[in-house]
């Protein structure tokens, strides 16, 4: 079995209460690797200072509605998206809100959301379904990459060997 990928937990989100929350509640009954932003503009600068490992799984939780009232210049949730997706393509994005419109969700996704959750109740469970969707997701994408190439490797080893067959087969003629 190969060893559990590292999960990176990246929370953009102007509401502390909510955040805090989620981070306890994660790093609770988690082995995540768990950050919180205040703003977009911060987690990009720490994402670019403190790179991702290249062997973890990204995943940003993003709040539609990031603006606020002491920070009105700053990047909205879908701003940021499009700016991860565009890029880190790999990394999943999920966004969230307190909007339960379909046009609010439907823009997520169209910017390459992996979801969209609206904030309620059972927004912690719907959350961490959704990470743990995305860990089976990005594991079985390892294992069939390893499975690839360790069938590139019985190929190549199996075509040296009828070669070095062919050449004896020649050479005692």
């Amino acid at each position: 079995m190969s060893k559990k990928l590292p999960i990176h937990i990246f929370i953009v989100s102007t509401d502390k209460t909510f955040t805090n929350q989620m981070v306890q509640n994660l790093e609770i009954e988690t082995d995540y690797f768990v950050f919180q932003y205040s703003s977009g503009e911060e987690f990009s600068n720490d994402t670019i200072y403190n790179p991702i490992p290249p062997n973890a799984i990204p995943i940003i939780i993003v709040d539609y509605e990031l603006k606020s009232l002491d920070r009105p210049d700053a990047k909205d949730g879908l701003t940021i998206l499009s700016e991860i997706k565009s890029e880190q393509p790999r990394w999943q994005v999920i966004t969230f809100s307190d909007s339960s419109l379909k046009k609010v969700k439907n823009d997520a996704l169209a910017l390459g959301a992996y979801c969209h959750i609206f904030k309620n109740e059972n927004t912690f469970a719907r959350l961490k379904a959704k990470i743990h969707e995305i860990e089976n997701e990005e594991a079985f994408k390892k294992q069939k990459k390893i499975t690839f190439y360790a069938i590139l490797s019985f190929l190549g080893i199996t075509l040296i060997l009828l070669l070095v067959a062919f050449l004896l087969y020649i050479f005692e003629q």
